[in-house]
């Protein structure tokens, strides 16, 4: 809810647009809150997805149960996607009345599989042009933000699962919308904005700074669209751009050719590609150090400039350099509550589970990651009961101790980020004198949005925000879902569904890496940190 530094027109018109603008920058950031950042896949990834098990269920590589949560959060996808609704009407309804919930699949699954693949060369046409008009016919519409933010949501999910990165599109929202003033909104405005998608690879030539040791053994060994250079090799603004980072001297350089939508794209290969490359080295028998630096310059084949990146990486942990006193009792009470709490056997389990997570803060690939993660999960919980499927026990283990705090995390995620863009504003509203000194802030802003008593300073508080309407949106969307008993109940349902459908896709995931070593490709490297 970043508010907008730049110059925005008056008016309901440009209100919208500008929520659009922060609802885009939002889901795109990294740091926001899990609950507002973009889906991580879109309609056509989960039908391709649902193929995969469809077929590995068919095998009899993965149980049957397996197909029902994902199953079920389709027809949810299906019933809260617009676009889809309009343009998939028929075969939605052939769906929901040849494959009901409590269907039992049997020999209906390979008749499912081709119905699948059917929808997903539909999805295939007009989907994505489909999406864009809608959005900018409900532009127009400035009361349905709901509706408008859950297509900004599938639109963005599914640019990134066509192969833009997320960096690239944020950096359009921010050319677009947020680097100078807005004089006039059109409705062009979204359709220039939509225009710079346009779906076609680019030749780029990405220059990753590398360590001596493995500029060498790419050279002996002959890589196509590799190419190994010197500082003195490289053109003038490759040159002076990477200068700026690293002594020339010290380093080799290595230039990859690859095909691909953005320059973010370009490095993720880059790196990908050094990362499978570094990787065959440890079949010698000797540890060979092969170093790259995680930045790189990125210009078009044909162009003389580029721009210097680099790359994402999603740190599990935020890092602390000193260890001070609030941290210090943290980890001090942390810690005692493992020493004391179990059983001698039951501690030495925890410890193991322990271990065996801090493992994956020492890799850098998200894949990794969640593999090392996941195994830790299942070193921390009990075996299944006899006739139980591993994944089911696993899933309704973990489902109650993600859900049991979220309304408090959506509610302390949603003050942190008031807190973070009016920071004197916060501050002091709530030292004043309505409010209970001795409790912590968190708990004075709940009863700020759900105290019948408050509804006077409710609107006092909002006054501020007058000009952010992803603010007063976040605020009336929090006491709209948690302000009576019906919509709380509702609320922490459909969470406990997200989370049961997520937990399932990730030991998917697990498994897909571990047993055919293949990744799927809406896995990126925010994908651990949902474990």
């Amino acid at each position: 809810m970043k508010p907008a530094k730049n110059g925005w027109p008056d008016g309901s018109a440009s209100k919208m647009m500008l929520f659009i603008a922060q609802s885009l920058r939002e889901m795109l950031t990294p740091t926001s809150y899990e609950s507002f950042r973009v889906s991580t896949l879109d309609l056509k990834s989960r039908l391709i997805e649902l193929i995969v098990l469809t077929r590995d269920v068919s095998q009899e590589r993965v149980p049957p149960v397996s197909l029902e949560p994902a199953l079920k959060e389709l027809k949810t996808s299906l019933s809260h996607d617009i676009v889809a609704e309009e343009l998939l009407s028929n075969e939605i309804e052939l769906f929901k009345l040849k494959w009901p919930a409590d269907i039992k699949l049997g020999a209906h699954i390979t008749e499912l599989e081709r119905f699948l693949v059917s929808l997903t060369r539909k999805v295939d046409g007009a989907y994505t042009k489909s999406l864009q008009q809608k959005i900018i016919d409900l532009s127009v519409d400035a009361k349905d933000k709901e509706k408008i933010r859950s297509t900004l949501n599938i639109f963005c999910s599914n640019l990134i699962n066509e192969g833009y990165s997320r960096q690239h599109i944020l950096m359009q929202v921010e050319n677009k919308f947020f680097s100078g003033d807005i004089k006039k909104i059109e409705r062009r405005t979204l359709s220039s904005f939509f225009s710079t998608f346009d779906f076609r690879k680019r030749n780029y030539v990405v220059t990753v700074p590398v360590s001596t040791n493995l500029a060498s053994y790419i050279r002996k060994i002959s890589l196509t669209n590799f190419v190994v250079t010197k500082s003195d090799e490289l053109d003038e603004g490759t040159k002076a751009s990477l200068q700026s980072r690293s002594l020339l001297t010290a380093h080799r350089y290595i230039q990859i050719k690859t095909s691909q939508l953005d320059e973010y794209s370009a490095l993720r290969f880059a790196n990908d590609a050094l990362s499978s490359v570094v990787a065959m080295t440890y079949l010698g028998k000797k540890n060979v150090i092969l170093n790259w630096e995680q930045y790189g310059h990125i210009k078009k084949e044909r162009s003389r400039s580029g721009i210097l990146l680099d790359l994402e990486n999603i740190a599990l942990q935020k890092h602390s350099p000193v260890l001070g006193r609030g941290l210090a009792n943290t980890l001090k009470t942390q810690t005692k509550q493992i020493l004391q709490s179990f059983t001698t056997e039951s501690t030495e389990r925890v410890f193991n589970t322990i271990n065996m997570a801090s493992l994956s803060q020492t890799f850098p690939r998200p894949e990794n990651q969640i593999i090392t993660l996941w195994s830790a999960i299942e070193t921390l919980l009990s075996d299944p009961p006899r006739g139980t499927a591993r994944v089911v026990h696993y899933v309704d283990s973990l489902t109650p101790c993600i859900c049991s705090k979220y309304v408090r995390r959506y509610l302390i995620g949603l003050f942190d980020d008031l807190r973070a863009n009016y920071p004197k504003h916060t501050k002091a509203f709530f030292r004043r004198g309505e409010f209970d000194q001795n409790i912590d802030p968190y708990t004075n802003f709940t009863k700020l949005i759900f105290d019948p008593a408050m509804k006077g300073l409710h609107r006092q508080f909002c006054e501020p925000l007058a000009q952010n309407p992803l603010a007063l949106y976040r605020l009336w969307k929090a006491e709209k879902n948690f302000n009576d008993p019906k919509s709380f109940l509702k609320s922490l349902e459909q969470h406990e569904l997200r989370v049961r459908w997520q937990l399932h896709r990730i030991y998917r995931v697990r498994n897909h890496i571990v047993h055919s070593g293949q990744i799927p490709r809406f896995f990126g490297p925010d994908s651990s940190e949902h474990v």
